[in-house]
């Protein structure tokens, strides 16, 4: 069964994608780790995946900052076999 917290992540992670709201997920990237790891779409985007296919650059590059240290997070890849780094 899904954790409730995991899900929680991912579901805020979203909408704040969605809308945006590219602080709430930096900010949600630098206090909680498991965000780098949150699949968040049907096509399983993070939302670093999310920021870069957007052109987002400041903001990729605020995101990137967070998973600096944990290359597994920066090689995360989604259903069409994209790397987050790499995209």
């Amino acid at each position: 069964m899904e954790n409730p917290e995991l899900e929680r992540i991912r579901t805020v992670l979203f909408a704040k994608a969605m809308e945006g709201r590219w602080e709430d997920v930096i900010k949600l990237y630098e206090t909680d780790t498991r965000a780098h790891w949150a699949k968040i779409t049907v096509s399983e985007d993070t939302a670093l995946h999310i920021a870069i296919l957007e052109a987002k650059e400041a903001q990729v590059e605020k995101l990137v900052h967070q998973i600096r240290e944990d290359m597994d997070a920066q090689m995360i890849q989604n259903k069409m076999g994209f790397f987050s780094l790499l995209c």
